[in-house]
């Protein structure tokens, strides 16, 4: 009995150290839920700072950023009126090049245009004296050919009616000449009497009947042709110094 008394306490103290020990685990597991919970709340706050802190530090970049924005549009109002300005000077720049190109293009086809002029209106007088030249010639070959083929009578009247037909051509002429104001016009009447005093010599000789006719006749034709030919050669110097000089 005595051994069985013995055991009983034995198995009782074995069964309070297990729940002691169980106890023990079990405060030691909550000590370690209580540990780690307080280290997740630890790691939470400080996550919480970190992202308050963040969230400070944003808000200050965010005033700074705000602040230079308020002072910034002022410069940039400056330096984007003077990029402006420089902008439009250049535009007003080019535009000035541009109209400077376009008034020089005009003046240099008006002087192309007054030099085309010119030089037609040199080749149209030389072409004029030409057909005069050649109408003249034309004219003592008729006379030439009329004392040989018509009587003598009748040669003598149309000689006089062509002196007299001449004469008061070039008088009207001259009178045109005064009257517009053009010595080109007047030369030209004094040709034309010079061309019937030509044709009084003619006839003069003619009614004499001397033998030198022939030779006026060829004395005649190359002084006419001699004189248009000067005259075309001073046209066209002169047309060339006036297109020069302007």
């Amino acid at each position: 009995m005595k051994e069985k008394i013995e055991e009983q306490p034995k198995k009782g103290e074995k069964i309070k150290k297990e729940d002691k020990a169980k106890e023990k685990n079990e405060s030691s597991k909550n000590l370690k839920k209580v540990d780690s919970a307080k280290k997740e709340e630890q790691n939470k706050s400080k996550e919480k700072s970190k992202k308050e802190e963040q969230n400070k530090s944003e808000e200050k970049a965010k005033k700074e950023e705000k602040n230079k924005s308020k002072e910034t549009p002022k410069k940039d109002n400056k330096s984007e009126a003077k990029e402006q300005k420089k902008s439009e000077n250049k535009i007003i720049q080019k535009k000035e090049i541009d109209l400077d190109a376009i008034k020089k293009e005009i003046k240099n086809n008006k002087k192309v245009k007054q030099n085309s002029e010119k030089k037609q209106l040199k080749y149209k007088e030389i072409l004029k004296n030409i057909l005069i030249c050649i109408s003249m010639l034309v004219y003592l070959i008729a006379l030439i050919i009329g004392s040989k083929t018509m009587s003598t009578i009748n040669y003598i009247t149309e000689l006089k009616i062509l002196i007299m037909a001449e004469v008061v051509i070039s008088l009207v002429i001259f009178e045109i000449a005064y009257s517009k104001d053009l010595f080109e016009i007047g030369l030209h009447g004094i040709e034309l009497l010079t061309l019937s005093g030509l044709t009084i010599l003619i006839l003069d000789l003619f009614n004499k009947q001397n033998e030198s006719l022939w030779l006026v006749f060829s004395i005649i034709t190359g002084i006419i042709l001699f004189y248009y030919l000067i005259k075309s050669a001073i046209i066209a110097i002169r047309r060339k110094k006036t297109t020069n000089n302007k």
